[in-house]
């Protein structure tokens, strides 16, 4: 084939290129959210199987991020009720740098059988996201939080407020397209009292079973220092074995 001719060619595909453009990417969108329902068997202050339900939602258009997060758990021995308990959270985030950023948050939880009638806290922190990477996502946050705690009718105190200081971390490592790993801890702690803190862990790994399905495994820890009641033990654990729906 001839110089010149090649040049034809050349042009022709150019210009066929230029007729049809690569289609764009669609943007990500800012959403991101999630439910799912579990099997619990739990031990600890309540040793039980039980049902669970969990919710969670993320709204991100930069700079401002919304997340919400909300739990329940109910379970019955012979009979009786032995664990009943959910949870509310919520927390804004502003973005001042890149990967710095100001939050406040908000929890407020019920559990029927932890020495407590309820217990809320509110606050504000700054937060740092150390990696941020297509496989890995480390944020780490410290805050100081008003706390109030109300215990049952009956007992010889009412309720307890004070300041609270609050470290946690966040972590995802998505090991593969289909498997992804998470853990969440955080430590909560009295300014007035540091006889008083709370430690809680939660380790997830999501399997992918299809394009908005995954099976779930997850283990709670959720430690108490300062007991309310004698009768009470430190520590409760939780597996969890999850169907996640994703939106």
């Amino acid at each position: 084939m001839t110089l010149h001719r090649w040049l034809r060619v050349v042009a022709a595909v150019a210009l066929g290129a230029e007729a049809f453009p690569a289609r764009a990417e669609e943007p990500k969108s800012p959403w991101k959210a999630q439910a799912a329902a579990s099997y619990a068997r739990t031990s600890g202050n309540t040793s039980t199987q039980t049902v669970a339900a969990t919710a969670e939602a993320a709204y991100e258009p930069n700079p401002n991020r919304y997340y919400g997060k909300a739990g329940w758990m109910y379970g019955k021995n012979e009979g009786l009720t032995n664990t009943n308990k959910y949870y509310l959270d919520g927390r804004y985030e502003r973005t001042i740098t890149d990967r710095l950023f100001g939050f406040v948050n908000a929890n407020f939880q019920k559990d029927k059988f932890s020495g407590y009638d309820y217990q809320w806290y509110v606050g504000p922190g700054l937060g740092y996201e150390f990696i941020k990477t297509d496989n890995h996502h480390l944020k780490g946050l410290a805050g100081v939080l008003y706390s109030y705690d109300k215990f049952p009718l009956g007992d010889s105190k009412d309720h307890d407020s004070y300041a609270a200081g609050l470290a946690s971390a966040e972590y995802e490592w998505k090991i593969t397209d289909t498997i992804k790993f998470k853990e969440a801890a955080d430590y909560r702690v009295s300014l007035k009292d540091t006889n008083v803190y709370f430690i809680n862990s939660n380790t997830t790994l999501e399997v992918k079973l299809a394009a908005n399905l995954a099976l779930g495994l997850g283990y709670l820890v959720n430690y108490r220092n300062d007991l309310p009641s004698k009768d009470l033990k430190h520590t409760d654990t939780t597996f969890l074995s999850s169907l996640i729906v994703t939106f």
